[in-house]
C-alpha cells in the first residue's frame, strides 16, 4: 500500500479500466504503473503469467511517457507449451514465443506497451 495512503480524489473513478486498481492505490501510483519500464525474460509458464498481470495491471501503458515492457525469448511454441503457456493456441506451434505472447497480450489489453525480441547474441 502507498504511504501515506491516497486521498479520496486520488481514488475517485475515472471511467477507465484501471479504477478499481485507482480505487485502493489512488491515481499517482496509476501514473507511475502506467510509466513504468519492465524487461522480461522468458514467455514460458511463469513469463506468460507475469506478462498477463502487467497487463491487467496497465504497467508500460504510457508509451508517450516512456512506459514500455520488452520482453525476450529465443524459443518456437511446441505443442508440450500448450498445456503450460495459456497465451498460446494451436495454430501458434512453431512461432517465436515472444512474437506470440506480445500478440497475445496486446489482446488482453490494448494499450499495453509491448516490444518482443527473439535475437541471439553471437
Amino acid at each position: 500500500m502507498p504511504s501515506p495512503l491516497p486521498s479520496a480524489d486520488e481514488c475517485a473513478p475515472r471511467g477507465d479500466r484501471y479504477d478499481g486498481q485507482r480505487a485502493v492505490l489512488g491515481e499517482p501510483l496509476q501514473r507511475r504503473l502506467a510509466g513504468a519500464r519492465w524487461f522480461v525474460v522468458g514467455a514460458g509458464a511463469i513469463g506468460c503469467e507475469l506478462l498477463k498481470c502487467l497487463a491487467l495491471m496497465g504497467v508500460g501503458v504510457d508509451g508517450a511517457g516512456g512506459g514500455a515492457v520488452h520482453l525476450t525469448d529465443m524459443d518456437a511454441i511446441s505443442t508440450s507449451n500448450l498445456n503450460r503457456q495459456f497465451l498460446f493456441r494451436p495454430p501458434d506451434v512453431g512461432q517465436p514465443k515472444a512474437a506470440v505472447a506480445a500478440r497475445a497480450v496486446r489482446a488482453i489489453n490494448p494499450q499495453f506497451a509491448v516490444q518482443h525480441y527473439e535475437s541471439k547474441a553471437s
